[in-house]
């Protein structure tokens, strides 16, 4: 066992031994980092069967990085590719794929045995966003319920928009993980884009209201309020009728952009009088910069 540890990987030999020592290192991990050249093929390998859970491949990065590949530039330097405990890719996946398409193997320095959780605070550098975090969980239209779950969070901190809270990617995981319903975060996305087709609401609103309204055992309630606000349904002074009239006249005004704050403030405000069988006034779709987030 000790001559196999104390073995690098060999580009040249078969792609089978390669997998098999890499396969070792995963299980019976270095305490330090190893040097290892990775072989396109293994590259491709791994891309293909240990990066299940990583975030979106930045295209631009991959192709600089095999042209330096192709042009003899790449450098060894302390930057590494890192492997998890679970035996899948953490972090370097755009520096293999980089190595797929030059076609051409690369050196450097590789990490073994890194706790999964660790993914949210790695490669802070490469700017990993809170949409990274959840593609690298896995999460289906990641970047939609990032989205939609951040408002509401934010929203239960009595904010109107996610610029006035501030949310660590390891409190977005842990928020996720601990108390998020997947299921019902899923239906929030998916029937507000159906809504956003026809309204141009933005998709992070409806799906925060939606998701507000399951925790509350409104749903089915929501869905009715999305149908109508999706088709266009009721009485002129129905709070859809009225919310989506006064929308389409400030998207007519060139001097007025609406924002985050106006829109979270008229459909709390509307989704409130519907829910409670009143309609809307002109002061509900009026919005000034110091409204606070209303009742919903």
């Amino acid at each position: 066992m000790k001559l196999v540890k104390s073995r690098n990987i060999n580009p040249s030999e078969p792609l089978e031994a390669q997998i098999g020592l890499l396969d070792y290192l995963i299980k019976n991990a270095p305490e330090t980092s190893r040097i290892v050249e990775f072989s396109p093929e293994l590259a491709e390998y791994i891309l293909t069967n240990l990066n299940h859970k990583n975030r979106p491949r930045k295209s631009m990065k991959i192709i600089q990085y095999s042209r330096d590949m192709s042009d003899n530039k790449w450098l060894l330097t302390g930057e590494t590719i890192a492997f998890g405990t679970d035996g899948l890719l953490k972090d370097g996946q755009n520096r293999l794929a980089a190595c797929v398409r030059a076609n051409k193997s690369f050196v450097t320095h590789v990490m073994f045995g890194i706790d999964p959780a660790a993914f949210s605070v790695m490669d802070t550098g490469a700017n990993r966003s809170h949409n990274d975090i959840l593609a690298i969980m896995g999460v289906p239209n990641y970047g939609k319920v990032g989205s939609s779950i951040k408002l509401y969070m934010a929203w239960k901190a009595g904010k109107t928009n996610t610029g006035l809270i501030k949310i660590t990617n390891e409190e977005l995981r842990e928020y996720y993980v601990n108390q998020v319903d997947e299921q019902a975060i899923q239906r929030a996305v998916k029937f507000s884009e159906s809504v956003w087709g026809t309204t141009g609401y933005p998709i992070s609103t409806l799906g925060a209201l939606y998701y507000w309204a399951f925790t509350q055992g409104e749903e089915k309630k929501l869905i009715e309020f999305y149908e109508k606000l999706r088709d266009g349904y009721g009485k002129a002074k129905s709070p859809q009728k009225v919310l989506m009239k006064h929308v389409n006249e400030m998207r007519n005004d060139r001097y007025r952009k609406l924002t985050s704050h106006d829109y979270s403030v008229m459909l709390s405000r509307a989704w409130y009088n519907y829910k409670h069988n009143k309609s809307s006034i002109k002061a509900d779709v009026i919005v000034h910069i110091d409204d606070k987030m209303p009742a919903i």
